[in-house]
């Protein structure tokens, strides 16, 4: 414990930027305290600075998304910093009360840091040079009447679906490039599989950039207590700590602003207030303190969840963050046979094989399309049923 509590200094968000700026130019160095574990605390004392600010904003903002197992090792930190009279401790004031409530040890009360503007408000630093996205946001009214288009010929069935989808696109381009009221496109898609519920995101990905893949996270291929790494990456003590998350990952290596929350009914509620807090600023922090913007970006979330079940499992305030809730229904005999021939033509297309009629009429009998309500079985078994009429 420190031999002293001490007080932190409180910032606003908007003037971080300018409050870092003004510390550089004292000969004071800011870093969150990911960094000073990361860097060592000899270390990130420099024979040039005049000192160093520690930001605790993001190990608090862990703590409120109840990962209390990081507590010891915040502690830890902390008290291994005790006696470098050269450190002020600072935070994002709207986490003050939690961190002194958190660390009373500590901390005995606070001190607001006053920092003027010349030129109003500056936003806080955000790690956005590798987010760069096509987004629907960034789609002219040609291209929007495109993208829907390519919505209807693409998706087969589901048609109240796809006129209630473009219409809330088209309300939600209006306001966010009016009043800039949502930063974030969302939809929720349950049923079970094999409907079609990614294929949605797939096509407007596609349509966007064909050439990169589409950023998707499926929380089935993590565990409970994995699944906000996965997301923010592990923070300063834990394995892995400082290499980017997975999310962070696909998100960098797809050039599209889509992205695809699979098998969500497995996240736990760390994720969902992750997404809490993402789908209503636009914005998420990750384990080391860096800000990422997804302002702009189209999230689909999926689950195999019936509709009772989705109203128990997910909270009253996640779910009216979402701008719709769609039950994804099964396709008709006829929906089918026309998602059966629109998969036998892209094999002709690909494969260069010649296409007749018989060949067509070979491959629909050799699949029970009729009893077959899962359309990955359904192109798994056409597939096969395709290489058998041409070997």
């Amino acid at each position: 414990m420190f031999l002293s509590r001490i007080e932190v200094y409180t910032y606003k968000k908007a003037q971080l930027i300018q409050y870092i700026s003004h510390r550089e130019k004292e000969g004071v160095k800011v870093f969150t305290l990911a960094q000073v574990e990361k860097r060592g605390v000899e270390n990130s004392f420099d024979d040039s600075y005049n000192g160093i600010d520690i930001d605790l904003t993001s190990a608090i903002k862990l703590l409120i998304n109840n990962e209390y197992s990081f507590k010891y090792p915040l502690e830890s930190m902390l008290e291994n910093l005790d006696g470098f009279d050269e450190i002020r401790f600072i935070v994002d004031e709207k986490y003050e009360q939690e961190l002194l409530i958190e660390f009373p040890y500590f901390f005995s009360g606070n001190l607001p840091l006053e920092i003027e503007s010349e030129e109003g408000p500056v936003m806080s630093k955000e790690n956005n040079s590798n987010l760069v996205k096509r987004r629907i946001v960034d789609l002219n009214e040609t291209e929007i009447k495109a993208l829907f288009k390519r919505i209807e010929d693409d998706l087969v069935g589901h048609e109240t679906l796809k006129i209630d989808l473009t219409k809330k696109i088209s309300e939600f381009l209006y306001f966010y490039k009016k009043i800039k009221d949502q930063p974030i496109l969302s939809f929720f898609l349950l049923g079970p599989s094999g409907l079609g519920k990614t294929e949605i995101a797939r096509i407007i990905h596609n349509f966007l950039d064909e050439d990169s893949p589409i950023a998707k996270i499926n929380f089935g291929n993590y565990s409970s207590e994995s699944s906000l790494a996965s997301l923010i990456g592990s923070p300063p003590g834990f394995k892995d700590s400082g290499e980017e998350s997975d999310l962070i990952k696909k998100l960098k290596n797809s050039n599209s602003g889509v992205l695809i929350i699979d098998e969500f009914e497995k996240a736990n509620k760390n994720v969902h207030n992750f997404f809490l807090q993402l789908l209503e600023e636009g914005k998420f922090d990750d384990a080391m303190g860096e800000i990422f913007d997804l302002s702009g970006y189209l999230i689909i979330f999926t689950s195999n969840l019936k509709k009772s079940e989705f109203m128990s499992h997910i909270s009253p305030e996640l779910r009216s963050r979402f701008n719709g809730i769609y039950l994804m229904m099964e396709l008709s005999e006829v929906e089918k046979n026309e998602y059966a021939n629109k998969v036998i033509d892209w094999y002709f297309n690909e494969s260069k094989e010649e296409k007749t009629t018989e060949k067509v009429e070979s491959i629909i009998k050799k699949v029970d399309i009729k009893n077959e309500n899962n359309l990955r079985t359904i192109k798994f078994r056409l597939r096969s049923a395709f290489y058998l009429t041409h070997n």
